[in-house]
């Protein structure tokens, strides 16, 4: 996507880029918006089962850190369902948010 709009930097703006050594951009504001909102997940929910299988994701992935699951033993599969905005083909893995909490804490 080429941004044919003109556009001017703020002083301030020049000033943020070159404390942070970030190049100066070259799409103006709305087509940046534009761009980023293309990373985003769909507005669409899917019922998800939670994917912490005990000590390892559902896909054996990941190796689970967290010792105390609250929603089940730390040698089972987590029995939660929830609705999430990852759809069931995604690669990436879901957890429930009791598993999640007990993964970050």
């Amino acid at each position: 996507m080429q941004c044919e709009k003109a556009f001017r930097y703020a002083p301030k703006e020049i000033e943020f880029y070159k404390r942070f050594t970030i190049p100066l951009p070259r799409l103006c504001a709305e087509c940046r918006h534009i761009e980023r909102l293309k990373h985003r997940n769909k507005l669409d929910w899917y019922t998800r089962a939670c994917q912490c299988a005990g000590e390892k994701s559902e896909n054996e992935v990941y190796q689970n850190l967290g010792q105390s699951h609250q929603s089940h033993p730390a040698s089972e599969h987590c029995p939660n369902e929830f609705e999430t905005t990852y759809p069931p083909d995604s690669k990436e893995i879901v957890y429930c948010e009791q598993c999640f909490q007990a993964e970050i804490v």
